[in-house]
């Protein structure tokens, strides 16, 4: 594995990470 694809995959988790955290707010803020 090339540093660029480490590099991608923490990149990916993290934009995965923070778009489920804002659908949650979203979601708890609805109800």
């Amino acid at each position: 594995m090339s540093n660029l694809q480490i590099g991608l995959m923490i990149v990916t988790v993290i934009v995965v990470f923070a778009v489920v955290n804002f659908y949650w707010d979203y979601l708890r803020d609805r109800d």
